[in-house]
């Protein structure tokens, strides 16, 4: 709840659109969701008309939340919709009764960036690979190399600051970005009227778009299109990498070879 509550003015609606504009999906589609947390976007995936979707994530809480809401979607919706607890990693090899092969992927905020390590990125996306018919696309976006250095500097430390008024909330956190490891640290403090809530630690590997493009066809994918800002390239697929240093992650369409 408290997650829902801290990412309440994120723009899921327009997201969820480029999303499935850019995984091409039909009535028969069936969708795998990494990382699909409280599922702000698995449900608003079910609007599209698909055949079925699963979403993926280790914490048992937020599963709990997704389920909740694809619980009270259900009776509007054609659409099947489970979700597993699980990483993205062991999603790959879960038996209960996921289906062998889908026909889209995505995995949004930023997900694949956890792939910390010099190596996780490509074992990630041959993973996903594995789990996508010929042809078929992988949207995900990625912290943003470019806007770190830009924005934190190496090795410093920004702090930031969120009040909430109406409901006595404020939100402390802290950035800091090693240019080394390639790795930006996130620290967030949630206090309510006083009392310490909830604290959580992220460290996320910041890329580089040649970095997606170079790991792609190792990987089983080709490069559909790069960009950082959704609203206004969701009808351009030409491949060309199109992202700012002025925006936290950037967007990829890769489509399984």
């Amino acid at each position: 709840a408290i997650y829902d509550l801290v990412h309440r003015e994120k723009d899921y609606d327009r997201e969820a659109a480029v999303v499935a504009h850019h995984l091409k999906l039909v009535p028969l589609s069936r969708v795998v969701e990494f990382g699909c947390g409280t599922g702000n976007f698995t449900h608003r995936l079910m609007n599209a008309g698909i055949a079925s979707i699963v979403g993926v994530d280790p914490s048992s809480n937020m599963l709990a939340i997704c389920r909740a809401k694809l619980e009270r979607m259900r009776h509007a919706h054609s659409a099947k919709a489970r979700v597993l607890s699980g990483s993205t990693g062991s999603i790959l090899t879960h038996e209960s009764g996921v289906p062998m092969a889908f026909d889209a992927a995505f995995a949004m905020f930023g997900v694949m960036s956890y792939a910390t390590a010099h190596n996780d990125l490509v074992s990630a996306l041959r993973g996903v690979r594995g789990r996508l018919i010929h042809g078929s696309r992988f949207v995900f976006d990625v912290v943003n190399y470019a806007c770190c250095v830009k924005d934190f500097r190496a090795e410093s430390t920004v702090q930031f600051r969120r009040e909430e008024t109406d409901l006595a909330d404020v939100r402390f956190g802290t950035k800091e970005f090693c240019v080394e490891s390639s790795v930006v640290t996130t620290k967030f403090n949630f206090i309510r009227n006083g009392e310490t809530q909830w604290r959580e630690r992220h460290e996320m590997r910041a890329f580089c778009p040649r970095e997606i493009a170079d790991a792609a066809p190792s990987a089983g994918f080709r490069v559909v299109a790069q960009f950082s800002d959704p609203s206004s390239v969701a009808g351009q697929e030409n491949g060309t990498t199109q992202v700012s240093a002025a925006d936290y992650y950037f967007w990829n369409v890769l489509e399984a070879t």
